[in-house]
């Protein structure tokens, strides 16, 4: 099934919500004037200690001393700079993990207060030297799980609110990304401000945070690492907390404490992903820690853990934590930009991910399962990755290869995306596109925040590359009465493989008035960014139901399928998704000057869909003329065409999917 067989039919603006930016969440401040210092108390010189942990789950003490206090390095917001002591800091400089360290400084009447958490640093950086995140700031986030109702938005007095798929999400032909979609281009992403200063200009910036990996192929590592940079996570291949060494015998958790480890297990199961950074803070079953936003979502539930650090790694450029986590120990519930907060007790629901990978000659069949936590910007990258990694869990994918995917995705209220689908010498950016996109358009739609529940699937695996260029298509005519058929031979070449001829036919309306017409034979790429051309109502939706009916037909078109379209004139009128084809100028003039704003001209098309053994790649495009006399010309001339050539057109090669 396929879009045009309907007649009725910003992930991320900003920071990644359409519906817009999530208001801060602030609580009743817990700062005690007892045992912590405001950022106005604090002078150059002041001498003082960190707490962190470089070994196991040993906190240790680290000696300090004031530089300066940064006035409004953040807007209103001050940030303290200081310069750490001692042979460790001195030879690895200041490390990436050690975010939210509690630092303590000695006031005027000796007594050692906390003033802030270990945030900030520079890449490149000589001396160890960083920024602190004052302790009264971050002790105004919330720490209870909160129950708000899901995000939605009531219709305005000029209408429906209309709101289009592509604003989150990117399609084939989209000459430029969604702001702030993750997959800017697979291969092109933009450095992340944490990691790499701007050239010419150094500068202090959150600290990197270590997103430690295991059961994960060096390969697939290589591949994700950027799109997890761009979120401000380094990941470092390593063991899961049951193989290290200096993590408790046991499994059991470590006492969550200042200075102690603060993990976020963002997948477990057959593959780790755990950030880790440090805990700042602990009033009760309160916890504060990192001193910079995680992703500065603001409300959040993902799952805190307690961790340990198998050994500090030290390098030119960052130096890092290795390690992991014990045991989830509660909730974080608040990621703001001053840090992060959370409620020691349940942990949130996290999702489950079942895979079957399956090789067609029978060599490999194996199930994996992963649980991923529920986050609107993680979630369908952590899915992506998880489902890749099951692709590399036994051994590697052949260099050339097709692989069939059949999944479920479903969501909270309900809803199942059912995607089927091919591809060739698949890569993440392909699982992305099939399973990533309809969770960002779930999320981030401007009408209800709905994410995923549970994702199954199977993935085949066959050590060919089935897929072929279009090289040309050949029409024996190009003059046609209305109701007949065109007849056109494929020339194609499969990978490794003899050009070969397919027959196609497409039907010409009877109603189709005299006069020429676009013919376009392409690949499925070309399809679909013809469909967002010609008729943009259809991927434009007026409430959640209308995304989630949008989303099945896009995981409705085939990749192994030819698309033969029939382009008549801009004939047509929508109002929201409902489709009037093919009307007589008068009525849609009338349409189109009722003033509503869900109106939208579009070009009509007839579109056949010719399933095929292979992913085809390129297009050609034809101009027919259907000509009601051409009919009586046959009578009298029946032989006018002979000895004449077909009509030929090469192909062009498709514009590439960019994500």
């Amino acid at each position: 099934m396929h879009l045009s067989t309907y007649p009725a039919l910003s992930l991320l603006v900003g920071s990644l919500v359409i519906h817009g930016a999530t208001a801060p969440l602030m609580a009743e401040s817990a700062f005690d004037p007892a045992q912590h210092m405001r950022v106005d108390e604090v002078r150059p010189g002041m001498k003082g200690y960190g707490l962190s942990v470089f070994s196991g789950h040993k906190i240790e003490r680290f000696e300090l001393n004031v530089i300066a206090v940064q006035k409004n390095f953040n807007p209103k917001e001050d940030v303290i700079l200081i310069r750490c002591l001692g042979e460790r800091l001195e030879h690895s400089g200041v490390v990436a993990g050690m975010s939210g360290s509690p630092i303590f400084l000695t006031d005027e009447n000796g007594v050692d207060r906390m003033v802030g958490a270990l945030a900030y640093g520079w890449q490149l950086s000589k001396d160890p030297i960083a920024g602190v995140q004052p302790i009264e700031y971050m002790l105004e986030l919330p720490t209870q799980p909160t129950t708000a109702p899901a995000a939605s938005r009531a219709k305005t007095a000029s209408g429906p609110l209309r709101w289009s798929v592509d604003e989150v999400i990117m399609l084939p032909g989209m000459q430029r990304a969604p702001v702030g979609y993750p997959l800017q281009s697979w291969n092109d992403f933009r450095p992340n401000t944490r990691l790499l200063p701007a050239v010419g200009q150094s500068r202090m910036a959150p600290m990197a945070t270590p997103l430690m990996v295991g059961g994960a192929s060096a390969g697939l590592l290589d591949q994700v690492a950027p799109l997890l940079s761009a979120y401000g996570l380094v990941p470092l291949q390593a063991g899961g907390a049951g193989t290290a060494a200096t993590a408790p015998a046991d499994g059991a958790a470590v006492k969550i404490e200042r200075g102690s480890s603060l993990a976020v297990p963002l997948a477990v199961g057959d593959i780790d992903l755990t950030a880790l950074g440090t805990c700042t803070e602990v009033l009760g079953e309160r916890v504060y820690g990192f001193g910079h936003p995680f992703n500065n979502e603001g409300q959040v539930a993902l799952p805190m853990a307690s961790g340990y650090v198998t050994t500090i790694i030290p390098s030119l450029a960052t130096s890092f934590k290795l390690g992991g986590m014990t045991a989830v120990v509660g909730t974080l519930s608040a990621d703001q930009s001053v840090g992060i907060a959370g409620q020691l007790g349940p942990a949130p629901k996290m999702i489950p991910v079942d895979v079957q990978v399956k090789y067609a000659d029978g060599s490999t069949d194996r199930a994996f399962h992963f649980d991923i936590a529920a986050h609107p910007r993680f979630t369908p990258i952590l899915g992506t990755i998880v489902v890749s990694s099951s692709l590399s869990g036994q051994k590697l994918l052949p260099q050339y290869h097709t692989l069939e995917m059949d999944f479920d995705v479903q969501f909270e209220n309900g809803q199942t995306v059912h995607v089927a689908n091919t591809a060739v010498n698949s890569t993440p950016a392909d699982l992305f596109f099939e399973l990533g996109t309809p969770m960002i358009a779930a999320s981030e739609n401007p009408f209800q925040r709905v994410l995923v529940s549970k994702i199954t699937g199977t993935l085949t695996v066959t050590p060919e590359a089935r897929d072929a260029q279009l090289l040309n298509v050949n029409v024996p005519r190009t003059k046609y009465l209305p109701g007949e058929t065109i007849k056109a031979y494929v020339t194609y070449r499969p990978f490794r493989g003899a050009e070969s001829i397919m027959p196609i036919e497409m039907p010409i309306p009877a109603d189709l008035p005299d006069g020429e017409y676009s013919l376009t034979v392409s690949d499925w790429q070309t399809y679909l960014d013809e469909e967002r051309t010609n008729e943009p109502f259809r991927f434009t939706t007026e409430n959640v139901d209308q995304v989630f009916t949008v989303l099945k037909e896009l995981a409705d078109v085939r990749r192994n399928a030819l698309y033969v379209r029939l382009q008549r004139q801009a004939d047509g009128v929508a109002v929201g998704r409902t489709a009037m084809p093919n009307l007589p100028s008068s009525r849609r003039q009338v349409f189109m000057d009722a003033g509503r704003s869900n109106t939208t001209a579009f070009v009509s098309s007839s579109v056949k869909v010719v399933p095929a053994d292979y992913v085809f790649s390129g297009q050609a495009q034809f101009t027919i003329e259907v000509d009601r006399d051409a009919r009586s010309d046959r009578a009298t001339k029946p032989a006018s065409d002979k000895g004449k050539s077909p009509a030929k057109a090469s192909t062009m090669p498709s514009a590439g999917l960019e994500g």
